[in-house]
């Protein structure tokens, strides 16, 4: 297949003081948030209130005004969703291919062209994220996504074994039996988009849960999907927290598999249920995880200290450290570190933070209140760990939002906390090492974390830069050479770890697509034997 026949990747938008691009986002901006939204759960195309607890969701950079209202489900309409899903199961199973790649290239096409500004601006709101990171999130990221996976998807029902057309076997790409429990995080519009599409894209109904603070873009992509001409049921929106959720759709016998992205314990703990319940599903659920990461970068004495600056920054500050691929542990040569140590915390100590509407500000609050707190005490924790040395930030601001300042820090114990701990927030962690002691650095960047993630290696050198892929082999399921560790570009770039970092199906390429298929071999007999005695019998 040529790269010509591929989807052109979406260009993020630069936002440019005075542009149209400001003045239209701007608008979306205030007309979005001049309202209180009421979201529900979407069951069979229809937008039902839930029979439990309302609650209030803040915007996370001003704390006092509610965006939104979520209103939780009851355990008899999660069971709901669950009866209607399968109703819809048969129908949009023996839905060609190319329709259902059709819809979803057509939920691309309208974002693009009709909604993209309001994704966005929804992105920005509830998560917190500046204008660029919603962008190249909410818009061209999941734009590219849906678009490529529809390609991928049409190119993997091609694959069949070799010489098929004389042996007359094929392979049927079924969808699994059940449904599909999609969990997805509060971080990435784009990662709810594919979690929520690439299942039903295969042909397999979806009952998607999104993070609380994250349904008001999951609403607005079910308006999209359903606009699109997604039949009803065929992806279920179920709000509500986990544990409550889990509890009704683990226990159905019609689970078929879990499409997650979250917290490593959350993916352990799911993974337990499921497998205590073996005995009572009519199959083997498929368990795709994405998980935890402590991101790494290891820079080599003859790394370029520009281009390592700006990695720096902005792998570990970019939308506050609320990505799994965020880094924030480094592992810097001493000479380097000696040409680049004044200028990257001048740097750190210039970023402005504040409310997302104001794009002048290269970052925002944290998700929620749990997310302060609990960043709040681990920044307490190291101010009286007199093994770090805090070379600037470690101040939080709650009166208004929840702001965490971008937090540097510097540890002569490579085994300290730091490097292991995954904090979720704007927090990088240095370890300087002696020139000479490289190729030991390796050994314990790969022996230090339990996640396997994400890593970047900043070098000139082409020896070490081999030498540093071999070593580094295990510990990254994405490795950056003199780049940061954090952005991919969609149908170009698959993404996903392994160890405690998840499953490693590589969201963005076909075989996480293949996961949610259960192909079935076909023969059509020609010339069938009739003889019952083997040659060697005579």
């Amino acid at each position: 297949m040529q790269a010509e026949s591929y989807p052109s990747n979406t260009a993020p938008r630069l936002f440019k003081p005075g542009s149209t691009e400001v003045n239209e986002i701007s608008a979306e901006i205030n007309n979005l948030s001049a309202c209180t939204h009421e979201l529900t759960m979407v069951i069979g195309g229809k937008k039902i209130i839930g029979g439990g607890k309302r609650i209030a969701m803040p915007m996370p950079h001003h704390k006092s005004q509610n965006y939104a209202f979520v209103t939780l489900p009851s355990k008899n309409q999660i069971e709901q969703a669950v009866e209607n899903s399968l109703s819809a199961s048969r129908e949009w199973a023996e839905t060609s291919i190319e329709h259902r790649a059709a819809i979803f290239s057509k939920v691309a096409d309208l974002i693009e062209f009709k909604y993209r500004d309001r994704l966005v601006a929804a992105t920005m709101i509830g998560q917190s994220k500046t204008v660029f990171q919603a962008d190249a999130d909410a818009a061209s990221g999941t734009i590219d996504a849906l678009r490529f996976n529809s390609k991928f998807a049409l190119d993997l029902y091609k694959i069949q074994p070799p010489d098929n057309q004389k042996s007359n076997i094929e392979l049927d790409y079924r969808p699994l039996e059940g449904f599909v429990y999609a969990i997805t995080p509060f971080n990435f519009t784009l990662t709810s988009a594919i979690l929520s599409t690439v299942p039903a894209l295969m042909g397999n109904v979806v009952i998607w849960k999104p993070s609380m603070t994250a349904m008001l873009p999951a609403q607005i992509l079910i308006d999209i999907f359903q606009e699109a001409g997604l039949p009803d049921g065929v992806i279920n929106l179920v709000p509500g927290y986990g544990p409550e959720v889990s509890e009704v759709l683990l226990n159905s016998k019609y689970l078929a598999g879990i499409y997650f992205t979250g917290s490593t314990g959350v993916f352990r703990q799911l993974w337990k249920e499921v497998a205590n319940n073996l005995d009572n599903y009519r199959s083997f659920p498929r368990l795709v995880g994405e998980t935890g990461g402590k991101g790494f970068v290891i820079a080599h004495s003859t790394a370029n200290p520009d281009t390592l600056i700006s990695a720096l920054i902005r792998s570990a500050f970019e939308y506050q450290g609320q990505k799994c691929s965020a880094c924030s542990r480094a592992y810097i040569s001493q000479s380097l570190w000696d040409k680049i140590s004044e200028k990257l915390i001048k740097a750190i100590g210039s970023l402005a933070i504040g409310n997302v509407a104001d794009f002048k500000n290269f970052m925002s609050a944290v998700i929620d209140q749990n997310s302060f707190d609990r960043l709040v005490d681990a920044l307490e924790a190291i101010k009286q760990d007199p093994e770090i040395e805090i070379l600037t930030g470690a101040n939080t601001n709650g009166d208004s939002g929840y702001f965490v300042e971008p937090t540097l820090l510097l540890c002569k114990n490579p085994n300290n906390r730091i490097f292991h701990k995954e904090y979720f927030g704007p927090i990088l962690a240095i370890h300087v090492f002696p020139d000479n002691e490289y190729e030991t650095i390796l050994e314990l960047v790969d022996s230090t974390s339990d996640y396997a993630l994400t890593g970047s290696v900043f070098a000139e050198d082409e020896k070490i830069i081999e030498t540093s892929l071999q070593r580094l082999r295990n510990c990254a399921g994405s490795l950056n050479v003199n780049d940061k560790p954090t952005g991919v570009v969609m149908g170009k770039h698959p993404f996903g770890g392994s160890r405690a970092s998840g499953t490693n199906d590589k969201s963005g390429w076909q075989q996480s697509l293949l996961r949610w298929t259960s192909p079935r071999v076909i023969k059509r007999a020609a010339n069938t034997t009739v003889e019952i005695i083997h040659p060697h019998q005579l």
